[in-house]
């Protein structure tokens, strides 16, 4: 169940997934918010974010999303965005939403090495109190 927007009816449910790829994660949550069998509460469509940070991958992140446009419906608009996670992280860049407005934050295979680290930072920037980290 997407957490509560009690507090902002007029806000749709944000999700952004990290380190996006293909962008399977975050497309699959796009068309699960479509889908009319889940309790999505009503107001604005849903916004959900794919991100990366290489140029080549968000080329092949916007092909997906217009493959997979038709699995979504009005209630999800669907967006590609660079996101670098130490601009964020330095302030060079305010990335592609608003510090603590994400309602869900997806990541797939996002942490290796010395990443673990930098995806914690990360979605303490970027969740918003009460909302979701699904790794």
């Amino acid at each position: 169940r997407p957490p509560d927007r009690a507090d902002d009816a007029h806000r749709g449910l944000a999700i952004l997934e990290l380190g996006a790829g293909c962008g399977l994660a975050g497309l699959c949550a796009a068309a699960l918010l479509s889908s009319t069998e889940l309790d999505v509460p009503p107001g604005a469509p849903a916004h959900v974010v794919l991100t990366d940070e290489s140029e080549a991958v968000l080329d092949n992140l916007r092909r997906n999303v217009e493959l997979n446009r038709g699995a979504v419906a009005s209630r999800c608009r669907l967006e590609v965005a660079r996101l670098e996670w130490e601009e964020l992280l330095d302030g060079e860049t305010s990335g592609p939403v608003e510090a603590q407005s994400v309602d869900i934050l997806l990541g797939s295979d996002v942490i290796w090495g010395h990443r673990g680290v930098l995806v914690g930072r990360v979605a303490r920037r970027l969740v918003s109190p009460g909302g979701l980290l699904v790794i």
